[in-house]
This record gives C-alpha cells, sequence and structure tokens, in this order.
C-alpha cells in the first residue's frame, strides 16, 4: 500500500510529538543535535563570561571606592594644602611688616644717632660737624660729616657687642685702603648704641672708638 505525502507528513508528526526517541532520531539525522550542542557549549560560555564579568564587576566596584577614598584623601590634602599657603602668606605679611617696622626704626635711630653725636661734639669738645650718611660703592656708614682736619665716621647699632666692634673696625681698615680721601688728619670713630654688654665697652676702648649712648658717653672721645 502506497502512502500519500499528506498521510507521511500525518504519521511522522505524531512520531515527533509522541516519541521522543523519533525526535532524537530526526534531530541527528539533520544535524540539529550538534547545533543543539553547540548551542548549550555557548550558553555555558556566555555563562562563565557572566560569571566573569560579574567578579569584575565586584572588582570594579573596589576599585572605584578606593578611587573615591583616594578622592576624599587628596580633597583632605588640598585643604591642608591650602591653609598651609595662606599661613605662609600671613607669615610673609607679619614679616613685612616686621621689615617695614624694622626700616622705620633703624632710620629713626641713625637721625637719633647724628643728632646725639653732633650735640656732644658742639656741646662737650666744641666741634660743629654736620653730620649724615656716608654711601661708597661697596662700603656705608650711618654716621659721616668732615670739618676743617676733623672727620667723624660711625655706626648706629641697637645693642653693641665686640661683634659689631670688629666688624666696624674691618669696615674702616677697608675703607682706609680703598677711599683714603674720606679721610681726615684728626679721624673720630664712633657708635651709638641703646644697649652695650661690658666687654664691648673694653674692646672699644682698647680700639679708641667713641661710645656714646642717648644721655652719657660709655667711653669719652679719644682725641681729647
Amino acid at each position: 500500500m502506497t502512502l500519500s505525502t499528506e498521510e507521511v507528513k500525518r504519521i511522522v508528526f505524531k512520531l515527533l510529538e509522541e516519541s521522543e526517541e523519533f525526535r532524537y532520531a530526526i534531530a541527528a539525522k539533520i544535524g540539529l543535535l550538534k547545533i543543539l550542542e553547540k548551542l548549550e557549549q555557548h550558553d555555558r560560555k556566555f555563562n562563565e563570561v557572566l560569571e566573569r564579568l560579574d567578579r569584575h564587576g565586584v572588582e570594579i566596584k573596589k576599585i572605584w571606592e578606593k578611587l573615591e577614598q583616594h578622592d576624599r584623601k587628596f580633597e583632605a590634602i588640598h585643604e591642608e594644602i591650602k591653609k598651609i599657603w595662606e599661613e605662609i602668606y600671613l607669615i610673609k605679611e607679619d614679616i613685612r611688616g616686621i621689615k617695614s617696622f624694622m626700616d622705620k626704626v633703624s632710620v629713626s635711630l641713625k637721625e637719633e644717632a647724628r643728632e646725639v653725636v653732633e650735640w656732644f661734639l658742639d656741646k662737650k669738645y666744641g666741634l660743629k660737624i654736620e653730620l649724615k650718611g656716608l654711601k661708597l660703592p661697596d662700603l656705608e656708614f650711618d654716621i659721616y660729616g668732615v670739618s676743617g682736619d676733623y672727620c667723624v665716621i660711625g655706626e648706629a647699632t641697637v645693642r653693641l657687642g665686640e661683634g659689631v666692634i670688629r666688624r666696624f673696625l674691618k669696615r674702616i681698615n677697608e675703607a682706609y685702603r680703598k677711599y683714603p680721601g674720606i679721610f681726615r688728619k684728626q679721624n673720630i670713630y664712633v657708635i651709638y648704641c641703646l644697649r652695650v654688654t661690658p666687654t664691648a665697652v673694653e674692646a672699644a676702648k682698647a680700639a679708641r672708638i667713641w661710645i656714646l649712648k642717648f644721655t652719657e658717653e660709655l667711653v669719652k672721645n679719644p682725641i681729647h
């Protein structure tokens, strides 16, 4: 008996529905099993990729957390640096203020020194000499004046110690060597100060330096 195409189809469809063995046999025949196996392999690989991505996601999250921590630390460091720069700016302002004050004090001390030395020269020694400062190319003196055979040259300092005297004598010797024309036959070396150490007084006497404070002579004028 010959079956029609429609009858064959019905029988095949029925077997496909009812027989798992038949279905596999057909799938194997047409290569579907291999396709399904490959799909399963791809599914496993895809799942492995998803697992790896999950692990990487966890790692990335940890990295982002660390980066956020570093950002917070960096911000804290940045704030500290800003505070330090603000403090440095304030310190610089204080230094500028102190320097300005010291410059004013220095100028007023030099002016005071010239007035006091002029007064002592006039009232005690009968010498009228106008005193100013002296600026040479590489040397400077706070007190300087000449009149006839007399030259007065000196310094003004807040505190007079032996070191000040040594440096003063060194500069006097250098001026003698380089600029002899600023001196005269009678040269009076003077230092005006607000405070003085006992050893400095003795050193000044030995070096024949006239030492003055506002109201007194600590070492007499050596030309008399």
